[in-house]
Formats: structure tokens, C-alpha cells, sequence
């Protein structure tokens, strides 16, 4: 028999994410330690470049190292950095990410192939998209299946679709200073409030996302948050199957465009249209700029995903006042992320 889905958060968007999140399972409780490794990174990122002595991108390997195996010891199961790898017929990756089942005394097991990928290191002033769609990392993948592409800044993973094609499953852009650092972190943690994103007086260009509505224009209420607009629905015993839903794409208003770029006169999000989201034939939260609504994390649309779990027939019931808020908080988050990064944090995709 079918449960009916119950809860506000145990299938929420995972916002929180590691560097290596898409390729392991989940990692609560991790965030001040993330933000202190990636801070130390940053640092010695620095030192080095300031030491006059730097040699491209070699000269990151100890700041790297050492990011990616605090990252891997905050994971269940931990993963484990090694460097100077065999050529098992790829030719020589910079890092591999082990299991800690395959690594005994800091050196892989004899015959062991990284379980959780390999790393392809570049130099800062070198694009980590371009590399990524190379031939070397296209041959890293044809071994390896997982690449991990970095330029010391960009961070882009490269696995397989349902297809078992090669496809960019997640990126990164690290933050350039501590300060950004941890606000970041705050954005990415669904558990933090944000002043001005997600409590207090909001910010102009936040105030106007996903914003409830109703299409005869009276104030949204209870009688209006059945989510019936085909978001998702069972498929083959209890997995959930995502649904086409109800989208319209438009222009931003006048008003939208003003708030959204403000002050400084652009926004990674103006060049692009927005979307209202429908949960039924009458609600929909307004205003959902397309680059939001296709983020992804972890090779899912979040929101998309978010709404999948909550249809009527799914959920057993219409959505809860604090569930219509919570859509609406994670697409502002997403929102005041990109303003901060770019426009390429998050793999877009077409709805």
C-alpha cells in the first residue's frame, strides 16, 4: 500500500552541499567544518601566490589536497585524496577519490580504480567548463565515470545522464573572500536564517521572487494550496515519477526588471525571462526568474524536484501554509546565490 508523503523536510531540496556531494550520501551537521576547510583554502591559495614561488597549477596541489580530504572526512562514507596516481590506462589524473575501504596506510589498494572519481587540476587563468568538454577529461570519464574539474575557483563534475552519456552533474565558483565564504554557506543551509533573503526587511531584488498569487487576484488562502497542477505522480510501486506541471514564461515587468538589477544596474538573472509556477488551476508563485527555476544541484532541478514529491495525490493532502513559504524561501535563496556567484553556478537546463 501506498504511504501517503508526510513532512515538510524529509525530502526537502538538498541545499547544503559539499564539493563532493553529488557522488556520495548525505553529510548533516557539516557546514561550520566545510566553511573552516574552505577558508583555510583560500588562505593557503593565497600564501602561495603571494610567495613569489608559485608555479602554475601545481603550485595549488598541497591547498587543494587538503580542501578535497576535509571535505572527504565530513562524508559517510569518507572519502580519501590521493595524489600521484597510476596510469590505468587513462593516463595520469592529478588527484583520485577513494572509498576508505579501498586505501590502507594513506596508498590505494593494489588494483583499486577511485570509487569516487578522479580530479583534473588546471590553472587559475584556465576555464573549468571548456576543460571539462575536453578529450583528457573526456578519456578521464571513459575510465573513471566521475571527472572533477577545478581550476582552484570553478568546481565542475562530470558523470553520466540516464543515458550513461557524459553530463555536467554539478558546479561550483568558490567564493573569493571568508566573508563571501560563509555567506554562501548560509544561502546553501535551508536551517540558516539569512537576514535580508530570508527574514527582515527583505532586499528589493528578493522581495518580488516566487511571490503567492492567485490568478482572479484575491489573496492566496488555505482553499488554494492543493498542489493538482501535474507535478508528479506514482509510477512503478513507490517511486515517485516527476510531471511536466504548469509553467508560464514571460517577461519580467517593468517592475520585476527594476527591483531584480537595482542599484547596480544589472543582475545575473535580467537576460533572461521568468516563469510563474502554477500549484493548481488558480495559485502560482509569481515571478521565478527561468535560471532559478532550472538550478540544479546533485543533477536535480531542485524546485522541480521539491514540487514532484508534493503533488496532492502523492503527499496525501494540499500543502501547508509554511510548505507554500518554504517554495518560496528555497527560489529566493537560489536567487541572492547567483547574485553573489554567476549566472553558471547551478548546471541550467531546459524545463
Amino acid at each position: 500500500m501506498r504511504r501517503p508523503y508526510s513532512g515538510t523536510t524529509a525530502l526537502r531540496p538538498r541545499l547544503h552541499v559539499g564539493l563532493l556531494s553529488a557522488t556520495t550520501d548525505g553529510m548533516p551537521g557539516t557546514n561550520t567544518k566545510l566553511t573552516t576547510a574552505v577558508e583555510t583554502y583560500l588562505t593557503e591559495l593565497r600564501h602561495a601566490r603571494a610567495s613569489g614561488g608559485a608555479t602554475g597549477e601545481r603550485s595549488s596541489y598541497p591547498a587543494l589536497a587538503g580542501l578535497l580530504t576535509a571535505v572527504g572526512a565530513t562524508l559517510k562514507p569518507k572519502v580519501i585524496c590521493v595524489s600521484e596516481l597510476a596510469d590505468q590506462g587513462a593516463g595520469h589524473p592529478d588527484f583520485g577519490l577513494y572509498a576508505a575501504k579501498q586505501v590502507q596506510k594513506g596508498q590505494p589498494k593494489d588494483g583499486q580504480v577511485p570509487e569516487r572519481g578522479v580530479v583534473e587540476v588546471k590553472s587559475a587563468q584556465d576555464d573549468a567548463w571548456l576543460t571539462a568538454e575536453s578529450q583528457q577529461v573526456g578519456r578521464y570519464w571513459s575510465r573513471y565515470r566521475l571527472v572533477l574539474v577545478t581550476n582552484t575557483r570553478d568546481f565542475v563534475l562530470v558523470g553520466e545522464d540516464a543515458a550513461g552519456q557524459p553530463a555536467t552533474l554539478e558546479t561550483l565558483r568558490l567564493a573569493r573572500s571568508a566573508a563571501r565564504g560563509r555567506k554562501l554557506a548560509a544561502l546553501l543551509d535551508p536551517d540558516t536564517p539569512v537576514p535580508g533573503v530570508t527574514t527582515g526587511t527583505l532586499r528589493p531584488d528578493i522581495a518580488t521572487i516566487a511571490v503567492p498569487a492567485t490568478a482572479d487576484g484575491r489573496t492566496i488562502d488555505r482553499d488554494d494550496f492543493a498542489l493538482t497542477a501535474g507535478w508528479g505522480h506514482y509510477g512503478t510501486g513507490e517511486a515517485v515519477m516527476p510531471g511536466q506541471g504548469r509553467i508560464v514564461e514571460r517577461e519580467y515587468t517593468a517592475d520585476e526588471r527594476a527591483t531584480l538589477v537595482g542599484a547596480t544596474g544589472r543582475s545575473p538573472l535580467h537576460r533572461h525571462t521568468t516563469f510563474d509556477i502554477y500549484l493548481n488551476g488558480n495559485a502560482y508563485w509569481r515571478n521565478v526568474p527561468s535560471a532559478v527555476w532550472r538550478y540544479k544541484l546533485g543533477g536535480y532541478q531542485v524546485l522541480k524536484k521539491w514540487l514532484s514529491y508534493r503533488e496532492r495525490p502523492v503527499l496525501g493532502r494540499a500543502l501547508l501554509p509554511k510548505e507554500v513559504e518554504y517554495f518560496t524561501e528555497v527560489a529566493r535563496r537560489i536567487t541572492a546565490i547567483m547574485a553573489i556567484t554567476d549566472d553558471r553556478v547551478g548546471q541550467l537546463s531546459e524545463a
